[in-house]
């Protein structure tokens, strides 16, 4: 299995969170897709950059509740588990 070497950090965070994709991934535009606890996909970014800053809020601008997080790359298989604090 390769390792794809995704940087998310803070992590725990209450106000945001960067998120580092190497750049031999993000060549292409891609979507960043971040699921709650549940499986429910809370927020999808669509971008073509390596370094993402998520703010914690959902698609509509909501907050997103406090709790355990996934951040899906569309472009690499891979999934990463974040912990958002308010």
């Amino acid at each position: 299995m390769e390792k794809y070497n995704i940087r998310c950090y803070p992590n725990l965070f209450s106000d945001f969170i960067t998120i580092t994709i190497p750049q031999k991934y993000t060549a292409k535009s891609y979507c960043l897709e971040i699921y709650n606890i549940s499986g429910k996909r809370v927020r999808i970014i669509k971008t073509a950059e390596n370094e993402i800053i998520w703010d914690g809020n959902n698609e509509t601008g909501r907050n997103c509740s406090p709790g355990i997080y996934f951040v899906k790359p569309s472009n690499i298989n891979s999934l990463i588990k974040i912990l958002l604090t308010r």
